[in-house]
């Protein structure tokens, strides 16, 4: 039975910035210029729920009211984010909070959470892999732990004659921005829309949190990774190239200076973002920088409707366009991307 010491309220996203700015475990998607760029680009409802003790928030978590193809709308924390963390620095306040949002839930609406929870009522939707490198004190260090593959191939990166060039304008996100329409093109997936990174860049990149490693080959951009960051954690969030320079290895090039890069300015982890579970070559190539392999859970409460059946619809929709998106105009995978990306979330 719950304390009555404890009492969950929504609270403005004002309040959750300034709660976010006095806990210690800090990342990207916690930051509250992510939920802002979201905002701004997607428009989605907010809301803030929050375990108070004495008036005094403890734990708190944004979420956003999504729409699907089909019209089915629940609340998610936080959509097109990797994960999002229950903010807090108290384990039993976070046991408190899920029991009470059980009952704060009621059955009118559905809330999925990116946070691994185990409680009663949530019930497991998703699952998939996270790598995480921990960043060593001194770059030899972490190179010895890359792969043999991966030494080679960053040996023969290095002698490409490439040109990596660290950007924070907007001029290398459009650089970068180019190299990403290509690699959604190739993979006959529809693109974020261009105002979705002006808005990271706004909100984020132009706060400090943020910026773009690309690889040029004679002024040419053939390879990119968007970093952002906050508190202790370096996250590569979008990577990007050219398919007709993979030769030279430019990715090696670019994930390497991402590494050095969080090293010398003292972080502690590298993100190097989700892997689909059954996407074995990525998993294999993250894992040979020396990454640790954990496993994401998406959780449900009020599950409304056969997941699967809604994962076979999204991907039913998605193969339906991805022949078209590969042979078409780049206007075609960005103009499909800007109307209907946001109903992937």
């Amino acid at each position: 039975m719950i304390d009555t010491k404890y009492s969950l309220e929504e609270i403005s996203i004002h309040e959750w910035f300034h709660f976010t700015n006095t806990i210690k475990v800090k990342d990207i998607f916690l930051y509250p210029g992510w939920l802002l760029a979201l905002r701004d680009t997607y428009h989605f409802p907010i809301k803030v729920v929050s375990l108070k003790v004495k008036s005094k928030i403890t734990c708190a978590i944004p979420m956003m009211k999504v729409i699907d193809f089909k019209g089915k709308k629940r609340w998610v924390s936080l959509p097109f984010s990797d994960y999002c963390h229950i903010s807090t620095q108290n384990p039993i306040a976070r046991d408190a909070f899920l029991e009470l949002f059980t009952q704060y839930a009621g059955v009118k609406a559905e809330y999925e959470f990116r946070d691994g929870i185990t409680a009663d009522g949530f019930i497991q939707s998703k699952t998939d892999y996270l790598h995480l490198i921990s960043l060593e004190p001194e770059l030899q260090k972490n190179e010895e732990k890359f792969s043999k593959n991966h030494r080679r191939s960053l040996k023969k990166a290095k002698r490409a004659g490439s040109e990596i060039r660290f950007r924070k304008d907007l001029g290398g996100l459009r650089d970068f921005y180019r190299l990403h329409i290509m690699t959604r093109k190739r993979m006959g997936l529809p693109v974020q829309p261009w105002r979705f990174f002006k808005n990271i860049h706004h909100h984020i990149i132009d706060a400090g949190h943020g910026f773009i490693i690309n690889c040029y080959l004679d002024e040419r951009c053939i390879s990119g990774v968007m970093c952002l960051h906050w508190g202790d954690v370096l996250t590569m969030k979008f990577n990007a190239s050219d398919n007709q320079h993979l030769s030279l290895r430019p990715n090696h090039l670019v994930y390497w200076e991402a590494i050095r890069w969080g090293i010398e300015n003292g972080y502690k982890t590298l993100d190097l973002g989700k892997t689909d579970i059954s996407n074995e070559g990525l998993q294999r190539f993250k894992l040979s920088w020396g990454a640790e392999e954990k496993v994401l859970i998406y959780n449900h409460l009020n599950l409304f409707g056969n997941l699967k059946n809604e994962s076979d619809h999204d991907h039913g929709i998605l193969r339906l366009v991805s022949h078209a998106i590969q042979a078409g105009p780049d206007f075609l995978c960005r103009g499909i991307g800007e109307v209907f990306y946001r109903f992937f979330a």
